[in-house]
């Protein structure tokens, strides 16, 4: 039986390839596109799964209230972490992670490393680094003490063991290399590839015994689970203790392998991709699968007769129904082949796409069984409808070739057909709406010019220098200014600082944004000074004054705030100035009161005004200075405008994402429709054989034949556009700052799917206006 069955079904197939080719082609790139986005969501899910004890490890965060919202922030002391080992007894282990950066040389080569970190040794106890070289309990216990990552062993010291071998930091700190570790591959944010000892760069400063200096990270591991409201009230006492009496911050502790997708300080979670990206998936398999149903519903007229005869010789239900699946089955099969080479095909294209390095794992059990369950999801979408309709025919109905005619399975194959032009118009509407916000915060004015402004690293000796290579600049006349900061325009983030001010609540704690500048600062980022003055070379007393931002000047109540005072410990210090509101930060978070403040001390970069011109010219001026005043230090540039894009690498990658998806559901409601149009213009042969032999023109049955499906095209935009509009909405929450969502972008979808539509079925319309009508006529 199975041979007949098989004999049949190749048969069908050499007859019918056309139809075959279309169903395998649309399962195929509904399936390639499925199984892309699950290894994008798995590979989501895996961030810190390399590290053994990652469900015991946690990082810390402080709470605190501004305004009517809670806030958190990773920043904490740097004496919390030995304290809480000394006095917490639930934590096993604790320890302190913060990024660092320096000019390091073999005595041959600089190079400028940014991905280094400085820690404690209890950070390979905590977590999972395999050592190649050196003894993991031990590596960083002794000052000035270096770990490397293979990689980074190999590209200063070549092929073989360094341990012993020295590096010089920044021109005056020699470390030696007391371990290598293996390239880490794993996904995790703690992707550090030099470590070096916390004491040996924060010990002996004045934050190593300070409670009010937040700028380090906290891990613990706990070997025995704690219940975490339990243990976050164990932790609110602990750092409370060194705090002041009023304070109310509160100590939170999230799991590490929560951080990627939740991290708690984050204005939204990227969690929300996972959902949105899993549920295009299915929609992009179940608008194949409905293909896959209008076609095989097509091709069944075609065998009505096979159908009756095998009716006739005492065929049941049961049987015809385990054929059509097993012919749905082979189909699937196939398509999944196809979708495994266009995966390996577009891979490289979609790891670039998304920023990752995503291999497809052929010997993995997990993925195994994923493939088999999504081989037969697919088979159930796809194939039950026909086998289930199929079947059910009396031998009379299949006979007369009247299995597909019925009123009712019309409604539903058109129901089907308007389902996948609402999850394509959708799609249309999802995208525009993506790529609209995306140039919404690339054209906004931030309030300042992030055009043409450059940066470069201090480092001391140039902070040392500062002065000659800020002249040395100026005589270029394309550079127009020269400025010193803790940190760019675009990325000030907020800090609790004890601050205190007339007619301030006790019980308020309030972060403001701090960045350090000099009296340049505000001339060459273009900001505008609204009330009072700027900070100026000619006070040696600004050091000790603040400007701030029009939204610190509402949380103080100022009228007038300029001549107020900040009180902070045995401080104080003048507001002499309001500098008008600019976006420090993404516009997914809303502006925040900011001070301007002189602190060298906390200089870090410097930003460089260029003017029209020759671009390359000024670089190249700005490298000659540069070789000029430090010689020996690697010369590396960076522009504001590129830094504040790559804030918003994510959403352009969701933007692009959804743009790939939509084109690949377009294109698979396309053939749908390209199939039903086939099935429509059979079944109306002969009615247009009568209309054409009653004089009817060749426009009119066009216009006929394409109004079928314009009206169920315009309904689906009907039902899409209030779920479109519900969800991006909803999206668009992320953004403290959004663009409107246009009607436009309606309109276009509706557009786009009409011309979309019209072009896919004007070959079948040409066709059927062109038949002659006696043919049309002898139609069964």
């Amino acid at each position: 039986m199975l041979l007949n069955y098989f004999k049949t079904e190749w048969q069908i197939i050499r007859v019918k390839k056309f139809y075959y080719l279309i169903n395998i082609i649309g399962l195929g790139i509904g399936i390639a596109s499925a199984i892309l986005i699950i290894l994008w969501v798995v590979d989501e899910l895996s961030f810190e799964k390399m590290h053994e004890k990652a469900d015991q490890v946690m990082l810390l965060y402080k709470k605190y209230k501004m305004g009517e919202a809670y806030k958190f922030n990773s920043s904490l002391p740097y004496p919390l972490a030995p304290s809480l080992m000394e006095k917490v007894p639930e934590i096993t282990d604790a320890v302190r992670v913060v990024r660092h950066e320096a000019v390091i040389s073999n005595g041959t080569d600089y190079f400028n490393e940014r991905n280094l970190c400085a820690t404690d040794n209890a950070y390979f106890d905590i977590f999972s680094f395999r050592f190649i070289y050196g003894d993991p309990t031990t590596a960083l216990t002794e000052p000035y003490s270096l770990v490397l990552t293979r990689d980074q062993a190999e590209k200063y010291f070549g092929k073989g063991n360094p341990l012993g071998k020295t590096l010089e930091f920044d021109h005056k700190d020699s470390y030696t290399v007391t371990g290598v570790i293996e390239n880490i591959e794993g996904n995790t944010d703690l992707d550090y590839d030099m470590m070096v000892p916390a004491q040996t760069i924060h010990g002996k400063t004045d934050a190593a015994n300070s409670w009010y200096d937040h700028f380090i990270n906290t891990y613990i591991y706990m070997s025995n689970p704690v219940i975490p409201d339990t243990l976050n009230s164990r932790l609110t006492s602990h750092i409370r203790q060194y705090m002041s009496s009023e304070s109310t911050i509160e100590l939170v502790a999230q799991p590490i392998r929560d951080i990627h997708l939740h991290a708690l300080d984050e204005q939204h979670s990227r969690a929300q991709y996972i959902y949105i990206f899993s549920i295009i998936g299915f929609l992009i398999i179940l608008i194949a699968s409905i293909n896959f149903t209008n076609v095989s519903t097509a091709l069944s007229a075609k065998r009505s007769r096979e159908i009756g005869i095998k009716k006739v010789n005492g065929a049941g239900r049961q049987e015809l129904f385990i054929q059509f699946m097993g012919e749905a089955f082979h189909q699937v099969l196939a398509a999944f082949l196809l979708a495994m080479m266009l995966v390996e095909l577009f891979r490289p294209w979609f790891n670039q796409m998304t920023g990752k390095s995503i291999n497809i794992p052929y010997l993995d059990p997990v993925f195994i069984l994923s493939m088999l369950g999504l081989i037969v999801l697919t088979t159930l979408l796809a194939g039950s409808y026909p086998a289930i309709l199929i079947s059910s025919f009396s031998p009379v109905s299949a006979f007369q070739g009247k299995i597909t005619s019925g009123k009712g399975q019309a409604i539903f194959r058109t129901g089907l057909l308007v389902f996948q032009f609402i999850i394509s118009i959708g799609l249309i509407i999802t995208t525009l709406t993506i790529y609209s916000q995306i140039h919404y915060i690339q054209q906004k004015n931030l309030g300042y010019d992030k055009e043409n402004l450059l940066y470069v690293y201090l480092h001391e000796d140039l902070n040392d220098k500062f002065e000659l290579f800020r002249g040395e600049l100026l005589t270029h006349p394309m550079i127009s200014g020269v400025t010193r900061a803790s940190s760019l325009p675009s990325s000030a983030w907020s800090m609790v600082r004890g601050l205190e001010w007339e007619g301030k609540d006790n019980d308020e704690i309030v972060s403001f944004a701090f960045i350090s500048v000099d009296p340049d600062f505000v001339q060459t980022a273009r900001m505008e000074i609204i009330e009072g003055r700027n900070f100026s070379r000619d006070y040696a007393t600004d050091t000790a004054r603040f400007i701030i931002n029009e939204e610190a000047k509402k949380l103080l109540g100022f009228q007038e705030p300029v001549g107020n005072y900040f009180l902070s410990d045995s401080d104080r210090n003048e507001i002499i100035g309001v500098v008008k509101d600019f976006h420090s930060l993404p516009l997914t978070y809303k502006i925040e009161p900011l001070i301007l403040n002189i602190w060298p001390e906390f200089y870090t970069l410097a930003l460089i005004r260029i003017g029209p011109g020759n671009l390359q010219e000024a670089v190249d001026h700005i490298e000659k200075v540069w070789n000029k005043v430090i010689p020996g230090f690697p010369f590396e540039y960076n522009f504001v405008d590129e830094n504040i894009d790559r804030q918003y690498r994510s959403e352009t990658r969701i933007g692009m994402l959804s743009l790939a998806f939509t084109i690949l559901a377009i294109l698979i409601t396309c053939i749908g429709l390209f199939a039903i149009a086939t099935y429509t213009a059979q079944q109306k042969t002969k009615e247009i054989g009568v209309r054409k032999s009653h004089g009817a023109s060749s426009s009119s049955i066009i216009y006929r034949f394409v109004a079928i499906y314009m009206k169920w095209v315009l309904l689906a935009n009907l039902i899409a556009w209030p779920i479109a509009w519900i969800l991006m909405k909803k999206w668009l929450e992320n953004f403290a700052y959004q663009v409107s969502i246009s009607m436009w972008i309606f309109v276009m979808a509706a557009i786009g799917s009409v011309i979309i539509s019209v072009l896919t079925i004007s070959w079948h319309a040409w066709n059927v206006s062109n038949t002659n009508p006696v043919n049309s006529l002898r139609y069964e």
